[in-house]
């Protein structure tokens, strides 16, 4: 077993099972999260009354796996209208393309993207000139509009109904504290909202002692401009990429 502990600061899946973990678990590395952000649904029936018109959209955008979430809470014991099938369906990473999947049976475009400025490109070419309706894209209260500004200047319009919004976890700041020095530590921040509520509650000789990664470019810039010194950028959202990039970090250690 290593003697590191992988902290992944993020929040913790719907149904408490976390592939980051688990493939972690797979190699005997140590592997905990501590919860940074919690979600709060909000302003449901105004999605669902956009949901129950297909026609009136040219696709759907999902961002994350909380915003497929927000179309099930809102559907209720309601079935997604069967004409979003039949319409581009466009996914930022790998999980959040599973999750639709799952819940909805639908088949998404760009997830290998991994963040929203890299999907936009993607949403442009698949278009072409069928730009005359909006997309629909749930997003959350603290959503970079990466994507949104893109599409705008390509004459693209988004309707981006905010369906969740992020506050930082009650528990952040006792987790924060439970962390051991002693211990070799790896620091794993999913998002600039979860580097911008933790990263002030470290101690500082956790995070001078501490290997420190960020999940993609805009969560490393985020905790750069915190003061941070990353030790490297997973350049995909999936357990695979993070695991091949902590894994010579962990080498020799027993």
């Amino acid at each position: 077993m290593s003697n590191h502990l992988v902290t992944l600061f993020k929040a913790v899946p719907e149904d408490d099972k976390d592939l980051y973990v688990e493939i972690m678990q797979s190699v005997n590395i140590l592997c905990q999260i501590i919860p940074v952000i919690e979600f709060k649904f909000c302003n449901l029936d105004v999605l669902k009354d956009k949901l129950v018109s297909p026609e009136r959209y040219s696709g759907l955008i999902l961002s994350s796996p909380r915003c497929v979430s927000s179309l099930k809470h809102c559907l209720a014991n309601d079935l997604l209208h069967p004409n979003w099938k039949n319409k581009p369906c466009f996914a930022v990473g790998p999980a959040t393309e599973k999750l639709a999947k799952n819940l909805f049976d639908l088949t998404c475009i760009g997830s290998e993207s991994g963040k929203g400025a890299n999907l936009a490109p993607i949403i442009i070419k698949s278009l072409g000139a069928q730009k005359d309706l909006p997309l629909l894209m749930p997003t959350s209260n603290l959503a970079l509009d990466n994507i949104g500004s893109a599409l705008s200047r390509e004459n693209i319009a988004v309707d981006a109904p905010t369906v969740y919004e992020t506050v930082t976890s009650p528990c952040l700041q006792d987790n924060t504290r439970s962390l051991d020095s002693t211990l070799n530590n790896i620091l794993v921040f999913f998002s600039p909202s979860g580097a911008k509520s933790a990263i002030p509650l470290l101690e500082k000789n956790i995070l001078d002692s501490s290997k420190i990664i960020a999940i993609g470019t805009t969560t490393g810039d985020a905790l750069t401009s915190l003061g941070v010194t990353l030790s490297g950028v997973c350049p995909q959202p999936t357990p695979e990429s993070l695991l091949d990039l902590i894994k010579p970090m962990t080498h020799g250690s027993s």
